[in-house]
């Protein structure tokens, strides 16, 4: 584990450190921890953390012909647990979610566990069937199968509706504490191909639309206040979300769908991967590339609409933002390491890492 300080402007933290109800001064630092992978592997990435400050995600291990990717859990103090059960031989795996009770939602191949207490059960072997992808504080998981999103509660599946009763390409990513569930839905008829941004909310299914002279929508997150954000571009293919078009992150907040810019303005792809509970946003955007470069992607936190490139405060050029929790720290990944950025308060000391 590697850990540095680094120092941000004021103008570019202010908004950040007002959210934690601290004045924003000079020489306010975030703490970059760098997070290490398994022995022999390559790549890591933080997917989720949790209020504690505990990451989940993806690792690599060595392998002959590639590199294999484990589900895993980096501890407070910064160790790494493979989450795959004692004396097995997973081929591959990922943990999606951490709660606030610890429980991590992962996959091993094609069966889903669920780690609790330190305790695994598998939750396939008891009758979940499909892709789980998300996971509440009170233990609720949603997902999908079969072109249909669902609930599961206490080993109960239950289906969510049909957009426009049509069972097209669907997708699930996230669900709140009052069991809203987010996602994709394929539009039906003329419009086939077509996906837009929906909530789930009592079992019943709403259609966000998108951005202005956008065609397609994806949500991404859903925070406890019903704040949804995510991506809007405009396309005419089947794929969904389209690198090549201008994407553009959106929040959707009290029925209102609003664009919250870009680290660049002649980027032509932001993305919104996730919200905390004081409307905070994480994600990245592709900012334009540098000669024969590729896009570079920049991390960023967007909050009461200042958007501020995180790749400062990790002193990396390629850095992706996944999540955030509700103290504000923040996890993701750059060139294939995983990081975890914690806000320090002004006058803390952190000493020299």
């Amino acid at each position: 584990m590697k850990t540095h300080d680094y120092a941000l402007g004021v103008v570019t933290l202010a908004a950040v450190l007002t959210a934690f109800g601290a004045p924003a001064l000079a020489g306010t630092t975030y703490k970059a921890t760098f997070l290490e992978g398994l022995p022999g592997g390559l790549a890591a990435y933080a997917v989720d953390i949790d209020p504690s400050g505990v990451v989940v995600g993806q690792a690599t291990t060595p392998d002959v012909d590639f590199d294999i990717g484990h589900a895993v859990l980096w501890n407070e103090a910064g160790q790494i647990i493979d989450l795959a059960p004692a004396g097995t031989n997973f081929f591959s795996g990922v943990a999606r979610r951490i709660n606030s009770s610890g429980q991590v939602l992962f996959s091993l191949d094609s069966s889903t566990y669920l780690r609790s207490n330190g305790s695994l059960t598998n939750l396939t072997a008891l009758g979940l069937i499909g892709t789980a992808t998300a996971l509440n504080d009170t233990g609720v998981i949603a997902g999908y199968r079969d072109r249909r999103a669902f609930i599961w509660n206490n080993g109960v599946s239950t289906d969510l509706a049909l957009l426009q009763n049509f069972a097209g390409a669907v997708g699930v990513s996230d669900i709140n504490n009052a069991n809203q569930v987010v996602g994709y839905a394929e539009l039906p008829g003329i419009y086939a191909g077509i996906t837009r941004a929906v909530v789930w909310n009592n079992g019943a299914i709403q259609d966000l639309s998108t951005l202005p002279d956008d065609t397609h929508s994806s949500a991404s997150a859903i925070n406890d206040a019903g704040q949804v954000v995510g991506a809007s571009s405009y396309g005419n293919t089947s794929t969904g979300l389209l690198r090549d078009r201008s994407t553009r992150g959106f929040l959707w907040s009290n029925g209102v769908m609003t664009n919250i810019g870009s680290l660049d303005p002649s980027s032509t792809y932001t993305y919104a991967a996730n919200i905390n509970k004081v409307g905070q946003i994480v994600g990245y955007t592709l900012l334009p590339a540098k000669g024969a470069e590729s896009p570079r992607p920049a991390a960023f936190i967007w909050n009461n609409g200042i958007m501020t490139n995180l790749n400062l405060a990790l002193g990396r050029d390629r850095c992706y933002a996944n999540a955030i929790n509700d103290l504000g720290q923040i996890v993701g990944s750059c060139d294939g390491q995983a990081y975890k950025l914690t806000p320090v308060a002004p006058g803390v000391d952190v000493g020299v890492r």
